[in-house]
């Protein structure tokens, strides 16, 4: 048991979230603590009311959704949702591996993080399964001829 400097409770570790700068690894206020003083910080100092926000995320889904899409293409390989879009059309919004019309990802090297084509999520995956090993490739596709006869 752990006594919370916050409300003088003690609580279980689990209580209280990770801090690897603290010798027991753990913060010092446990977790409903610590989101009550955020909470009400935030609402003292940039007037972010969790309601509204979660009204506002109701009442544009698409908007937020865009936003969410950007921000995760841009933070994982530095493009935006219109040149995705653009991406995407100039392959004809087809996976530049098997053709086929599907939901398309992004494909980058893991070595460069250059990014490649689009592809979809089946191809991309397999990709990442075999890490782009040439030779296990080739071996699958003569695996495949010899069990196809």
């Amino acid at each position: 048991m752990i006594k919370c400097t916050k409300c003088k409770e003690f609580k279980l570790a689990d209580c209280f979230a990770k801090d690897n700068k603290k010798i027991n690894k753990l913060t010092s206020h446990c977790k409903n603590c610590r989101n009550k003083a955020r909470k009400e910080y935030s609402i003292r100092n940039t007037g972010y009311d969790v309601k509204k926000s979660k009204e506002y995320r109701q009442n544009n889904i698409e908007k937020v959704k865009v936003s969410n899409r950007n921000t995760k293409l841009k933070r994982a390989y530095g493009i935006n949702q219109e040149q995705f879009l653009e991406m995407s059309k100039e392959q004809n919004n087809k996976c530049a591996c098997c053709a086929k019309e599907k939901k398309l990802v992004v494909d980058h090297c893991h070595v460069s993080g250059k990014i490649r084509e689009l592809l979809c999520g089946p191809c991309n995956t397999s990709l990442g399964l075999l890490n782009e090993d040439i030779t296990v490739i080739q071996n699958l596709i003569k695996y495949i001829r010899k069990h196809n006869g």
